[in-house]
């Protein structure tokens, strides 16, 4: 039976170390020193690399088990089942899993500006680094700040500010996430190192096709799923479960909906293209009649809240 914890559940006086280097586990180190400054984090743990970041150490398990004394370690990745099993091969149990509502759902990639006073949420899968590129780009030829950071969309700091994101078709966006880092990426590529590697491991297959990829990547908790195929209504929700942001855009009518934000804001920005891919162009030709329903399911709230459908052109 899987153990879970919040950051306030976390006894006072702890020593922890936190198990994934991702947004994650950045996430929760930087609630915890936010929030709980009785916890102590001591360090990073990763499965395969070493170094530093935001000032701790990160080791990988043998070396943290031989330099460090902690009362817990918190699993922060949707591979926690993987990193649970690496740390009992070693005879170590005391872990939890990092529970997701507490940072992840409400923390999220955000694009700003104070000059300005907007936030652009980084909705993965939505064009995200084309529209940051752009704003990026407007940012140094007129003169206005820009910043990325994860943040809660209802911080204090954000009052008063328009706050924009943009969502897809949940058909259409699964099966992007999946064509990227999971149909056969190169084995030297950033998606193959920090996505498919890890799901060959734990999956003991040599490739994952889309309907073994929607029943194990997609259909896992929103307490655990990856960010990048996490329901977009979860990530635009604030901390009272409602939604966060004033204007919600469409990945389908990128152009015009990213020209009515720029207006909005008194700014002209052109919107490049980011990324290529090797997909096919109808995402419904990934499609058989029961992962269509399965993806219908299972985002739910998704084609409620705005309105797709898996008839729509792509």
């Amino acid at each position: 039976m899987w153990k879970c914890m919040t950051a306030s559940s976390i006894p006072a006086g702890s020593r922890v170390a936190i198990y994934g280097t991702g947004s994650r586990g950045r996430d929760f180190a930087k609630l915890l020193g936010q929030t709980r400054t009785n916890v102590e984090v001591v360090c990073f743990i990763d499965s395969f690399q070493s170094g530093e970041l935001d000032g701790l150490p990160v080791l990988q398990v043998e070396d943290f088990l031989a330099r460090f004394e902690t009362d817990i370690v918190l699993l922060a990745s949707y591979q926690w089942k993987e990193m649970a099993k690496h740390l009992a091969s070693h005879g170590f149990d005391r872990w939890a899993v990092a529970s997701r509502p507490e940072y992840a759902g409400r923390s999220v990639d955000c694009v700003y500006s104070n000059d300005l006073q907007f936030v652009l949420v980084r909705t993965p899968k939505c064009a995200a680094r084309s529209l940051h590129n752009a704003l990026a780009v407007a940012a140094h030829g007129n003169g206005f700040d820009l910043t990325q950071e994860t943040r809660a969309i209802d911080d204090p700091a954000f009052k008063g500010f328009f706050k924009f994101a943009f969502v897809r078709n949940p058909w259409d966006r699964v099966v992007s996430f999946y064509t990227e880092k999971f149909d056969s990426p190169a084995p030297d590529s950033v998606h193959y190192l920090h996505h498919t590697r890890h799901w060959l491991a734990l999956l003991g297959v040599e490739h994952i096709d889309f309907e073994l990829y929607l029943r194990t990547v997609v259909s896992m908790d929103d307490v655990f799923i990856d960010r990048h195929c996490c329901p977009q209504s979860t990530i635009l929700a604030q901390g009272d479960g409602e939604s966060g942001v004033d204007f919600t855009g469409r990945f389908e009518r990128l152009a015009e909906d990213f020209q009515n934000v720029c207006d909005r804001m008194g700014i002209k920005a052109e919107l490049p293209h980011v990324g290529t891919s090797r997909r096919k162009a109808d995402y419904r030709e990934y499609y058989t009649e029961a992962t269509r329903d399965f993806v219908a399911k299972r985002f739910a709230r998704d084609v409620e809240r705005f309105g797709y459908a898996y008839q729509e052109e792509p």
